[in-house]
This record gives structure tokens, sequence and C-alpha cells, in this order.
């Protein structure tokens, strides 16, 4: 059985709106970012959800700030390692994964990971950081592939990369099919042939998300941007059962949506509604 859940944030709107579909029961699985200790404690209510859906093996972790395939990263790697270990013990997860690429080696305050060439020396780096990533969560983990690419051929070499990655440790993919028609738009590439260039048969959860556009100046009109702040698209929902058929491992499938996406009652409403769509299509595609 395929679940359908959500990534859930201990913030308040956010957790006004998600609260119609946890008290009808329709919420089967919930991902947390694992990597939010900065932020403290997750207030009550959030809290209470995550160790239902502990006790219950359908919480499943996932690591936005791990240095993957940062050179250089040690110390920082090591801290957040130590920090993992602290949250592991708290909750149990039934898998834990991280983001592909590196986001370490400047100043930045805020931004998703950017994609790394596919070479030997990064690939020894991302193996050494996938062997501690295991050690330190004592479960099955996993790598999320990236929406941004540098060209074409980084995208659709983005799936070997992954693949010799997870290899080490033999862990799961967790294929974002928004990154995917992000890649897909951006560099016109097929949707479904270039998910079929990722290992889909160690697919263990999928994401669902919305995005936004950005307006460009040159050879690209506009770009497709993992946002998560809009309506899911059709393409991505259309492109959901296919994927599925092609995905002999998946257990879950999650909708994200950011807390500051919420600025009116009616964004709520769209949330709640498309989180349904999701879970029909999932439905649908399983029988």
């Amino acid at each position: 059985m395929i679940l359908s859940g959500l990534s859930i944030f201990g913030d308040a709107r956010y957790m006004g709106a998600a609260a119609p579909l946890f008290n009808a029961g329709e919420v089967e699985v919930v991902e947390w970012t694992v990597d939010s200790w900065d932020a403290g404690p997750p207030p009550e209510e959030a809290a209470a959800i995550l160790g239902h859906f502990s006790e219950t093996g359908n919480l499943i972790g996932h690591g936005v700030n791990y240095p993957l395939l940062d050179a250089g990263a040690d110390k920082k790697r090591a801290e957040w390692l130590s920090s993992l270990k602290t949250e592991v013990k708290q909750r149990s997860y039934c898998g834990v994964s991280v983001h592909f690429g590196f986001s370490t080696g400047w100043e930045i305050a805020d931004g998703a990971p950017l994609p790394v060439p596919f070479c030997d020396s990064a690939l020894e780096c991302g193996r050494e950081a996938m062997r501690a990533l295991a050690s330190a969560a004592g479960c099955r983990v996993g790598i999320e592939n990236l929406a941004l690419a540098f060209s074409g051929r980084d995208a659709e070499t983005q799936g070997a990369f992954i693949t010799a990655l997870l290899e080490e440790t033999d862990g799961y993919l967790l294929l974002d099919l928004h990154n995917i028609y992000c890649q897909s738009h951006n560099f016109g590439v097929d949707m479904l042939a270039l998910a079929g260039t990722y290992p889909l048969s160690r697919v263990k959860e999928m994401h669902v998300a919305g995005g936004s556009w950005s307006e460009t100046e040159g050879s690209w009109d506009r770009i497709r941007r993992d946002t998560h702040d809009g309506r899911i698209p059709d393409e991505v929902l259309e492109a959901l059962p296919q994927v599925m058929a092609k995905c002999p491992n998946l257990e879950y499938v999650i909708f994200e949506k950011l807390p500051g996406s919420f600025e009116a009652d009616a964004d709520e409403e769209s949330f709640r509604a498309d989180f349904r769509r999701m879970k029909q299509a999932v439905q649908n595609a399983t029988g």
C-alpha cells in the first residue's frame, strides 16, 4: 500500500491549514525536516503529530542542510551528524533523506543546493558523506534529486550520479516530481524520459509540489523554480501515476508547501484541495 502524506512545519498558519486533513484522518504519513533543530523543539501541536506518526512507523525524515557534496565541510558535517543522532533518539524515523548538491563555501543566508558535475572526486566525497549519514541515522538513508541544473547534460547525468552515491549504502531515492518538471521545462526534456534516467527501483518516497516562474532575458523566456508556494501543476499530477508504475518499491507520496504560502483563507483551501487531488491520483494508480 502506498501512503499519501504531508511535509509538515510547526508554523501556526501551516498547522491551521493542515488541521482539517489530520482531523479527518486523511494524512497517512508525515515527513519532518530533521535539521530544523536551530529553531528549537517543535510546537506542542506539531510535536504531538510527530509522536503519533513515529509510534505508527510512518514518520520519515528529510534534511535540507547536510553538506553531502561540499568539499572541505568536515566540521559542518560532523556538527550536523551530531545533531541528527540526538534527533533520531527522540523520534523513530523509517528513513532520512538529504539533498543532492552543495550549499557551503560562501556567505549565503538562504537558498537551495547547487548541482555538482559527475566526477570521481565529487563521487568519493559523496560516498564518504553517505556512509557517515547512514551510521548516524541508524536507518535507511536517501537522496533527493534537485530542480536546478547548469545545463541539459547536467540534468541528464544527475540520475547516474545519484545512482552511484546510493549504491554505497543501499540507499533510497526521494524522487521529487516537481523537480523533474522544472528540469523538463527548463531544458526541453520529456518528463517521463528524464525520470527514467534515475534509479526508479530505489524510489521509496516521492515529493509532489507546486512552484513559480521567473522571467528572464536571453534564450529562456522564463524559468520554472521549485519554490513550494504554488498549486500543483496538472502536468505533475498527470505524470504521477505513470512514474509510480515504474517504481516497484515506492511507499510514500508527500505533498510539500511552505508556510509562507498561506496569505489568505483561499490559500489554505487550495492547499487542502491539492493534497486531496494528489491522494486521489495515488489511489487511482494503485487501484
